[in-house]
């Protein structure tokens, strides 16, 4: 896929632009807005959006962890350490926190903290993200 590693440095970069713009809308808009529906109406949208979303970060997770896990192979060192962490702590929050919690309301039996939940604890990844396109700007501007 890649010739080399400016070119697959060049695709994380895109990708974490991509998955950062992602969160921060989720994080700013999407998350802050549950409150506003009404169970009745929450519902319905909310079972749409769960999947439609899967369909868009899914694949956007699976590549990062993928590029992620080749560049540490091809290019040890602390920094592709530290943005392998900031993957693998945004994995463990979806995998452990987000999806569970997104299927509890799926299925009808949430409250108000869990929705609050969603917003608090998304910080992690928000700013795991965050750092993540930090780290791979600063890997890419000074090292080429």
């Amino acid at each position: 896929m890649f010739t080399d590693l400016a070119g697959l440095k060049t695709f994380l970069l895109v990708l974490d632009f991509g998955t950062l713009v992602l969160i921060w809308t989720v994080q700013w808009m999407i998350y802050p807005s549950f409150p506003y529906y009404s169970k009745e109406n929450f519902l319905p949208w909310h079972n749409k959006y769960a999947p439609r979303m899967g369909r868009i970060a899914g694949p956007l997770m699976v590549l990062q962890v993928l590029g992620y896990a080749f560049l540490l192979v091809e290019d040890f060192g602390a920094l592709s350490v530290a943005k392998c962490i900031c993957v693998g702590i945004t994995w463990v929050m979806t995998i452990g926190f987000f999806v569970p919690l997104h299927t509890k309301i799926s299925s009808g039996h949430y409250n108000d903290n869990d929705l609050q939940g969603l917003v608090s604890k998304n910080y992690i990844r928000s700013w795991s993200w965050t750092v993540l396109f930090a780290l791979e700007v600063l890997s890419f501007t000074r090292f080429g």
